[in-house]
């Protein structure tokens, strides 16, 4: 098997990602990947352990459904699952994270997320 000089893989790599890029916006509109940005995370903030899980040896993760606000923060959250012992330390560390907003034609907008939240 022949191997390519060096020089080729970053314009291999390169192209593998326009492809990549090219068929996941394949089907929509011209112009709709500019119509909306996602947030992005600025903050966060690791969730504290809970003694009683750290004791136990516990180990789980929580799924949490929460709004970014046009200020970037988080607001409206809700478990959608996960251990009972852990929802608590999830809700408050999601409640430190800061976003910047999504954007919608050029302006801030809320949009609604889940985020999973790993205690190992």
């Amino acid at each position: 098997m022949r191997r390519l000089p060096r020089i080729f893989l970053p314009c291999i790599a390169a192209a593998c990602l326009f492809a990549c890029l090219s068929s996941s916006l394949a089907g929509q509109a011209p112009d709709a990947q500019d119509k909306l940005v996602l947030p992005k995370l600025l903050t966060q903030i690791g969730p504290h352990y809970p003694e009683e899980a750290k004791a136990q040896h516990l180990t789980g993760k929580v799924v949490l459904h929460f709004t970014i606000t046009v200020e970037g923060d988080v607001s409206h959250i809700t478990v959608v699952s996960g251990p009972e012992i852990f929802q608590q330390s999830a809700i408050d560390t999601v409640k430190q994270w800061k976003y910047q907003p999504a954007m919608k034609d050029g302006k801030p907008t809320a949009v609604s997320v889940n985020a999973t939240i790993n205690f190992t």
